[in-house]
């Protein structure tokens, strides 16, 4: 999992031209805080913190460590998501060879040239399905507290990230209702 982001460094690179003086000073055709046209509103908060970093650690080394450090968190989510779905260790074990097997097989050439805003879609899609399958385990096992009640809460705000970072992270609306109401039987 160790992702070389060329399209993302350029990306970068080119993005970065404008505010160092550059030939192809803002010439690029990129969505944000910063183009002529404005996203709307809800997407804003999120790409005033992206667009911030970027002009911050635009150096090619911090795209390199940010997919590095994207690609090591969406593993780490996957397998706790494993070990959460898993009935037992032999089952855990099957599951976690055979996802990571096939990231390995096809995925994860096409996760190699993922954009930023694909990324935080992964994250958010898998810390929404986690988030969901630890919530349905406490609701199932005890009575609902009071605190139970915010993992719909926090299950939709990472629904809203996905939205912000990228108007394609409509296509995972369906699950986080899924992963909401899912979270909201307790």
């Amino acid at each position: 999992l160790l992702p070389v982001y060329t399209d993302e460094i350029g990306w970068r690179l080119q993005l970065r031209a404008g505010i160092d003086g550059g030939v192809d000073r803002m010439l690029s055709d990129i969505c944000g805080a910063n183009t002529i046209a404005a996203p709307p509103w809800f997407m804003m908060p999120v790409r005033h913190v992206t667009g911030w970093l970027n002009t911050t650690f635009a150096d090619p080394l911090y795209v390199r460590l940010t997919g590095v450090a994207f690609a090591l968190g969406w593993a780490f989510l996957l397998r706790a998501l494993i070990a959460r779905i898993a009935a037992d260790t032999r089952q855990r074990d099957i599951l976690t060879a055979l996802i990571f097997g096939l990231l390995g097989m096809g995925v994860l050439p096409i996760m190699l040239t993922m954009s930023r805003p694909d990324q935080v879609i992964l994250l958010t899609m898998t810390a929404a399905l986690l988030m969901a399958t630890v919530a349905a385990r406490k609701g199932s096992e005890a009575p609902p507290r009071r605190r139970d009640r915010l993992w719909p809460l926090l299950i939709a705000l990472l629904g809203i990230i996905a939205i912000s970072s990228h108007l394609k992270g409509i296509l995972i609306a369906p699950l986080v209702l899924v992963c909401i109401a899912l979270a909201g039987k307790g």
